[in-house]
């Protein structure tokens, strides 16, 4: 994932939420695989997506003939704006890693106020 596959799937999500009445399965499903989630194949009864990235709760997202009602569609695109948020953290932790060679032994920067 990179900063700009974040940035995509956050438009996206934007303009889910723009048009949260109107929304369809595949378009809150195919968010979720941008996102590092699959499809559980042990949950048959309703399609649930688990992060096989992040050890999250899954998320269900009901695959109706018709679009899905739009606080149904709304609390799933709250669920996979966490995910956006969990990406953006460990890429901040990664990039923090990365950069630790500040002279302090435990890679933290000591900004002390006087």
């Amino acid at each position: 994932m990179t900063l700009k596959q974040l940035a995509r799937i956050k438009e996206l999500i934007r303009a889910c939420r723009r048009g949260a009445g109107n929304l369809r399965h595949r378009d809150l499903a195919s968010i979720a695989t941008a996102l590092g989630r699959r499809r559980s194949k042990q949950r048959t009864t309703e399609p649930t997506f688990e992060s096989t990235v992040f050890d999250t709760n899954v998320i269900t997202i009901p695959d109706h003939s018709k679009g899905m009602k739009k606080w149904t569609a709304l609390s799933i695109l709250d669920q996979l704006e966490e995910d956006v948020f969990r990406w953006e953290a460990k890429m901040k932790r990664e990039q923090k890693g990365r950069s630790s060679g500040n002279g302090y032994e435990n890679g933290e920067d000591n900004d002390y106020e006087d």
